[in-house]
This record gives structure tokens, C-alpha cells and sequence, in this order.
């Protein structure tokens, strides 16, 4: 069967309906031979738990836009990109992401403290791990027919700082986010 989101056509193995919610694994592979989720023959709440949401989480307060714009120079940015990137895809691959054609996310900032303002971190942090998932093939881009919103929290942890970051099914999210 024939699916279409964000523009694009993929196929779909099967449907599963839980609570009338379509949950369905697309067979359209990522970039870098990634593997698409394999598709359940009957209702499995594993398979909807690893595919429908995946997360993980990034340690560490992740820079701000004000650390970039007061240099002046890229070649900060440029290394502190290569960096974080480097992090984010240990983090993707510890946790076993799989591919989705389109996802909507939910941020959870974690800051040291109050003395940066949530627009700060959230906008470069974002930039990075869309980045850091296409790279890993976990996304195919990070353009609008991939990326169909997000939801920012933040909150102060000074024992545990950074992002925690969940991904959600395109049918899944708006359900998922106006929840919590």
C-alpha cells in the first residue's frame, strides 16, 4: 500500500490499530543502507514502543547561539559542530535508532542553571542534532517534509545537564505531545 507524508510517497508493510491510532513501519531504507524497521505481523507493543517513539539523551549543557555570535568567527563554530556532531551519533548509536521517514520531537533542555535564556541553547542544540541525525541515517534530511514540528521544555538539573530528545511517528506525535 501506497502512503504519502510530508509530500513523499513510501511504501507501508502493514498496519497496526490500537486505540484507533494507525501505526505502520515504512519499507524505504535510509541514507547509508540504515535498515527500516521491520514491520510486526500482529499488534506488538515492542515494535510500537522502539519505532512509533524513539529517544535518547545528550550529557552536557550544549552551546548557546551566543557563544557563536559573540567570536565572530566560524572556525569556532565550524569545530565545535564537529565535535558535538561526533557526540550526538555516539548517543544515536548507543540508544539503536531506527530510520523514519518524518518524525516530530520533543526537547527536553536540561540547563546547569537559570543565566542562559531557553532560546539561546534550544537553537544551535537543534541544529546539531538534526545535523547529527541525517548524518547517522536516521533521517533522510532535515528539511520540512522530515522535520513536522517540535515541542521545547526546559528545566534546571544541575546533576544532570543536557537534552533529552524524543522522536515521534508523524501519526503518533500530535497524539503523543499533547500529553505530559
Amino acid at each position: 500500500m501506497k502512503a504519502r507524508s510530508g509530500g513523499k510517497s513510501f511504501e507501508i508493510r502493514d498496519e497496526l490499530v490500537r486505540g484507533g491510532v494507525v501505526v505502520h513501519a515504512p519499507t524505504k531504507t535510509g541514507p547509508a543502507g540504515s535498515n527500516p524497521a521491520p514491520a510486526p505481523t500482529k499488534y506488538d507493543s515492542k515494535w510500537e514502543e522502539r519505532y512509533a517513539k524513539q529517544a535518547f539523551f545528550i550529557p552536557g549543557p550544549m552551546p548557546g547561539m551566543n557563544d557563536y555570535i559573540s567570536t565572530g568567527s566560524r572556525f569556532i563554530y565550524n569545530n565545535h559542530k564537529k565535535r558535538w556532531h561526533a557526540r550526538i551519533t555516539v548517543e544515536i548509536a548507543a540508544n539503536g535508532l531506527g530510520f523514519m521517514p518524518c518524525a516530530w520531537f520533543r526537547f527536553h533542555w536540561r540547563e546547569n542553571g537559570r543565566r542562559r535564556n531557553p532560546d539561546n541553547f534550544a537553537a544551535i542544540g537543534k541544529k546539531f542534532i538534526f545535523d547529527a541525525l541525517v548524518h547517522g541515517g536516521i533521517l533522510a534530511n532535515d528539511g520540512w517534509d522530515q522535520i513536522l514540528g517540535w515541542e521545547d521544555r526546559w528545566s534546571v538539573d544541575k546533576l544532570n545537564p543536557g537534552v533529552y530528545v524524543e522522536m515521534f511517528d508523524p501519526i503518533l506525535g500530535g497524539i503523543h505531545a499533547e500529553q505530559d
